[in-house]
């Protein structure tokens, strides 16, 4: 089997490359029409390629990238305080999107401290020859699964015979060693022992398994192990009856993935009985549903992976294919599982996860490595997930919306300037004159925003419909508010009114005003619900704004020139240029506001205010 096959990708990985290829290709477009434009009318000089430069950068992704990667930063820094070590900047989104979370019982389920409940001797040869062939075993393979740890605080013996060959602990988690003198021991589960009245053995432990016990069997033969493979058949000398236990804090963490509609399916090669057993001591809901899997085939499994919480006797490819079945059926999948017998589900999983106690290799590929046993740390990861999905989600939108009006504008002034005598018109704007919006309300705002803590607010799957809701209404409003600047800048030129727009570094000037206060508004629309901290951030945000403005419109008048902040002439502004920006800025405002109710009232938000 090819187990370098890729990790499935999740919707919301997919989601978010596709709004980034989204914003890239809006600028290689916007920068592929310009030069055509240009090139058509042979223009290609610096002061013709500054627009393009201009609109370019700010459409542009860069800023995103970078405060995604920051926040992926953020949340991993956050789980190594709770001892949760993450080796990907994904995982915390893809974990934010789980809804169903699949554990392998012996590795993520079963705490590590299992106890040897009862010895029950089915030979007569004394306890000293079954703790020394037990003790044995242990020396030779030197395992160190949760069930040899057990067996070694009971049977701790010096190895007493040479060692001739050994059974690597395997899928089925059977072990043991041929030694000197012809004999051989192994120990395993019964089910997959080759045991001389095997069925005889298992009805006898009929009683341990109701009760969710392990039973294991150490076996005796004269056949020899050759090449790491043992074809023989064993005689059954004792059996160990093991308690197992749940890890710490699996009740409480099974009791919140309920109430947050994650389902929960316990996967494992042990019988389904006593699986189902424990599942129902964890508290995991729906444990009375399991079914064995031996010998079912794939088309079986598609067909019934909806109906069972416990799935029991499985091998790892029939593992690997239910999760291919949970994802194809649109699920979101975590894995919780160590060893190299897990490794195509871990692999097929969209997010994986291993406690500290599993050392093999396999676990320490894993996304997440839990370095505590307490199981309540899988909540911790979803929740801070589900933290900077939130904070994530509203940081893209808050882009895209001036990713969209910078490309629209861009675009519609440069072909209203084509075969105009008003060159000036294609995209007047300066990095400078962007400056305030793009420094403050895209990047210093959602930073700060990124440290926001999930308060139980509701957190909406990411999806491109949640983002574009709030993305596109917000860029309509900042497209709006230029173009009509710009119809009222072209009826002052055909002497139709005489409004105060005399000249581009008017329209300029009134557009930024304009769009400046327009994007304080719009932010907090794209950022609600708005909670205590979101209030404080944004409120703080829109103040250094109007305070810039207004010191940039004190300096150009009192210099009487360009402000060196914003690069603004104010003093191009007349009274009815003030006047109708603040008319159009309270019109956009009101409409944008109306809108953004009449949505939040569709989606149920409304009344979801602040903690």
């Amino acid at each position: 089997m090819n187990t370098n096959k890729k990790r499935s990708i999740s919707s919301i990985t997919k989601t978010l490359i596709i709004l980034l290829l989204v914003a890239i290709v809006m600028s290689l477009l916007n920068a592929a029409i310009y030069l055509i434009v240009f090139a058509a009318q042979g223009k290609l000089g610096v002061e013709e390629l500054k627009p393009l430069l201009t609109s370019t950068l700010i459409i542009f992704p860069i800023p995103t990238i970078v405060l995604f990667a920051v926040g992926s930063i953020i949340s991993i820094v956050s789980l190594e305080k709770k001892q949760v070590a993450i080796n990907n900047l994904l995982t915390p989104l893809v974990m934010s999107g789980v809804d169903t979370i699949c554990i392998d019982k012996a590795s993520g389920l079963i705490s590590e401290k299992l106890v040897t409940k009862k010895t029950i001797p089915l030979k007569a040869v004394g306890d000293d020859y079954i703790a020394q062939a037990i003790s044995n075993v242990l020396c030779a393979t030197n395992n160190n699964s949760a069930i040899a740890l057990a067996l070694k605080k009971e049977f701790d013996l010096e190895l007493s015979s040479g060692v001739i060959d050994i059974l690597s602990p395997n899928e089925n988690g059977i072990f043991g060693a041929s030694f000197k003198g012809g004999k051989t021991f192994i120990i395993g589960d019964l089910n997959n022992l080759p045991l001389i009245n095997q069925q005889g053995i298992i009805k006898r432990c009929e009683e341990y398994f109701k009760n969710g016990h392990y039973v294991i069997a150490l076996g005796e033969s004269k056949d020899l192990i050759s090449n790491g493979k043992f074809e023989g058949t064993l005689e059954a000398i004792v059996l160990v009856v093991i308690k197992s236990s749940v890890r710490d804090g699996a009740n409480e963490t099974f009791k919140w993935f309920l109430d947050n509609g994650i389902d929960v399916k316990v996967i494992t090669n042990d019988d389904p009985i006593s699986s189902s057993l424990l599942a129902t001591e964890a508290g995991i809901n729906g444990s009375d549903k399991y079914i064995s899997l031996k010998g079912v085939n794939f088309e079986k499994i598609r067909q019934i992976a909806d109906d069972y919480c416990v799935f029991g006797d499985l091998n790892e490819d029939q593992k690997r294919f239910l999760v291919k079945v949970l994802q194809e059926k649109g699920r979101t999948v975590a894995v919780v599982a160590a060893g190299e017998n897990n490794a195509p589900v871990l692999k097929q999983s969209n997010c994986s996860l291993s406690f500290t106690d599993n050392e093999e290799e396999t676990s320490k590929k894993s996304n997440v490595k839990l370095n505590n046993s307490n199981f309540s740390l899988v909540k911790e990861i979803i929740n801070e997930g589900k933290r900077f999905n939130s904070n994530l989600q509203q940081i893209i939108s808050l882009f895209l919306s001036n990713a969209f009006f910078v490309f629209v504008v861009s675009l519609v002034l440069l072909f209203a300037s084509i075969g105009g005598s008003d060159s000036g018109l294609v995209f007047p704007y300066s990095i400078n004159n962007l400056l305030l919006v793009e420094a403050v309300l895209c990047i210093c705002a959602p930073l700060a925003l990124l440290f926001l803590r999930n308060n139980g607010e509701k957190n909406e799957n990411f999806n491109a419909h949640n983002i574009l809701m709030k993305a596109i209404p917000s860029s309509l409003v900042l497209i709006a508010s230029v173009v009509s600047i710009f119809i009222i800048y072209s009826l002052q030129k055909g002497a139709v009114v005489s409004w105060g727009v005399y000249s581009i570094d008017t329209l300029v000037t009134m557009s930024v005003i304009c769009t400046s206060i327009l994007s304080v508004v719009v932010s907090f629309g794209i950022y609600s619900p708005l909670t205590k901290y979101r209030n404080i951030v944004l409120i703080s945000s829109s103040a250094v704004v109007v305070v810039l403005l207004l010191v940039c419109g004190l300096i150009a008048y009192l210099t009487n020139g360009i402000d060196p902040i914003l690069n603004l002439p104010f003093i191009e502004m007349s009274g009815p240029a003030y006047l109708i920006t603040a008319i159009i800025t309270v019109v956009l405002t009101a409409i944008y506001l109306f809108v953004n109710r009449l949505i939040s009232i569709r989606k149920g938000d409304y009344l979801e205010n602040e903690n």
